[in-house]
């Protein structure tokens, strides 16, 4: 009786649980002014000018300025690449952080790595910018 009961009742939680883990995918709004906010029950965001994120972007985009959120996750969608390039960078630094302190050589690396994504973001939003004055010129 218990081998059968066993056989049944293992098979349903296993079904169950993957089940459960299948669709506990977190969900994020990302408002005009790059607060982040977690979807608990809502299957969308309040506002319609809110941008929905996966839990892949959410955690890109944590580490940069509020202000800077919209248009990195513009620049992360048209280019995909460099999500995974960026992902790698993220547990490398993880790993490292985990493993020891960092020195300040290291720490200097990561500090020109950031001015230089920020200095590109910046360039990309001038070259926008300038576009958008030369259609209205136009």
């Amino acid at each position: 009786m218990i081998l059968k009961l066993k056989t049944i009742l293992i098979p349903v939680i296993l079904l169950f649980s993957f089940l459960t883990y299948a669709n506990s995918e977190e969900k994020y709004c990302l408002d005009n002014n790059g607060l982040m906010l977690p979807l608990f029950d809502e299957n969308s965001c309040m506002d319609s000018d809110d941008l929905e994120l996966s839990q892949d972007e959410f955690t890109l985009l944590i580490e940069i300025e509020p202000k800077e959120r919209r248009a990195k996750l513009n620049y992360y969608k048209e280019n995909p690449s460099e999500i995974k390039q960026t992902n790698d960078e993220n547990k490398s630094l993880a790993n490292l952080k985990d493993k020891k302190e960092l020195t300040n050589q290291e720490k200097k690396k990561i500090e020109n790595k950031r001015n230089i994504e920020r200095e590109r973001e910046r360039e990309r939003e001038r070259e926008e910018e300038n576009g958008r004055e030369q259609r209205a010129a136009r």
